[in-house]
């Protein structure tokens, strides 16, 4: 705050303002608040989390050559390597070469079919399918079942007394 003579007036001259106010509204019997300026804290906006986007499948486009392995360049300079015959991309720009050169009548390959991401790794198929079956296995079963528990410690222990 500024601690000038000029400030101190404007203050002391404020306050005389507001008791010639105050006396005026007593005088007609008017209730006058008259509050200061306040300054009001932002209210915090509840956070709304957003939609989560649905789940990206990676669908990969499935190539197939005649030879165990051969390379071929797309025009633009990118190389397509195939390996044990096969050859999987989501690139576009190379689905397209292929599709265009397959047309056209390259010998030797093969477009195939559309896979996922889980599909191109076997030992996650392999995972998955082990763990389904586990899972029918154990449906039906109880765990934790203290009454079964307290039967079978009980007959433990009636077998073992000595006579």
């Amino acid at each position: 705050m500024n601690d000038t003579p000029e400030a101190k007036i404007d203050t002391a001259t404020l306050l005389a303002d507001i008791k010639k106010k105050a006396n005026k509204a007593a005088a007609l019997k008017v209730p006058v608040v008259e509050a200061a300026p306040t300054i009001e804290a932002a209210q915090p906006i509840p956070a709304v989390a957003p939609p989560d986007p649905p789940a990206q499948v990676a669908e990969y486009q499935q190539y197939t050559s005649s030879r165990i392995s051969t390379c071929l360049i797309t025009p633009t300079g990118k190389r397509i390597n195939f390996s044990n015959y096969q050859y999987y991309t989501k690139d576009p720009e190379i689905v397209r070469y292929l599709d265009k050169e397959i047309a056209q009548g390259l010998r030797g390959f093969v477009k195939g079919k559309i896979l996922t991401a889980a599909e191109l790794d076997p030992e996650a198929a392999k995972k998955r399918k082990i763990i389904d079956e586990f899972k029918a296995s154990q449906e039906g079963r109880e765990f934790g079942n203290t009454k079964d528990v307290a039967e079978r410690t009980a007959a433990l222990s009636t077998d073992h007394v000595a006579n």
